[in-house]
């Protein structure tokens, strides 16, 4: 993730379209500087708000005028301390369940199920979450908000998309090699929690060779349907 493109020989094509200014001054290239920013010791501009030492799990923030940018770290293998740390994979991604949405989200789950570890993860950061919108005026006072996330950071922004989305804030959701939260049942919660009854964006980025996007739980569905936006990029791929 650190090197995208390192397998690219420098005249290849991906590299070369990557230099081209109506990338390097798009929002896609800033969606994709946030989902990297979450796996730096210095996220800046964004700010870490959030954190769990237990499972190892990150989360930056902005807030300008009224637009709130969020990213979620995927899967590490070392904690900040660069010493090894499986607590991050084994306690979240391995812990499939599924089990029924929680109440925390606010809403009736009925038969919504969703992976076990990727709710408890968010779940986790969702008060240090809830308590730094407090501080930025609420969640009323958000216009605009761009939850971006790779891997397990994609599944943990998928959840708060779904989240903050029933509490009336204007989500736009973006993943990078992300993998499926939730059954049939969970997707269309998710889409209904939006304001007007659909999420503004929800951009689904994936490399085809990655396993992660396509692996799943039986019945699990990405929230992203296919009238949506899909880019098949090799150079991003998810670890989990």
């Amino acid at each position: 993730f650190d090197e995208p493109n390192e397998h690219f020989a420098p005249d290849a094509l991906g590299p070369r379209l990557l230099r081209f200014d109506s990338y390097a001054s798009s929002d896609v290239k800033r969606w994709w500087d946030l989902a990297e920013a979450t796996y730096m010791s210095d996220p800046s501009p964004w700010a870490q708000i959030g954190a769990d030492a237990e499972r190892n799990l990150k989360l930056i923030a902005l807030a300008v005028d009224g637009r709130i940018e969020l990213g979620f770290r995927g899967s590490v293998f070392k904690d900040d301390a660069g010493q090894r740390q499986l607590a991050n994979w084994r306690r979240i991604n391995a812990d499939v369940g599924p089990a029924a949405l929680s109440p925390e989200f606010g809403v009736e789950a009925g038969s919504a199920r969703v992976h076990k570890g990727f709710q408890e993860a968010y779940l986790r950061l969702r008060p240090q979450l809830r308590a730094w919108l407090e501080g930025q005026g609420g969640v009323a006072s958000v216009e605009r908000c761009v939850i971006v996330g790779h891997s397990l950071g994609g599944a943990m922004a998928t959840l708060c998309a779904a989240d903050l989305g029933n509490l009336g804030v204007p989500v736009e959701l973006i993943t990078w090699g992300a993998p499926r939260v939730g059954n049939a049942d969970f997707v269309e919660l998710y889409h209904l929690s939006a304001p007007g009854g659909r999420h503004a964006t929800t951009a689904r980025f994936v490399n085809g060779l990655d396993v992660v996007p396509r692996s799943q739980q039986p019945g699990f569905r990405h929230v992203c349907p296919p009238s949506m936006l899909h880019v098949r990029d090799a150079g991003v791929a998810g670890a989990g």
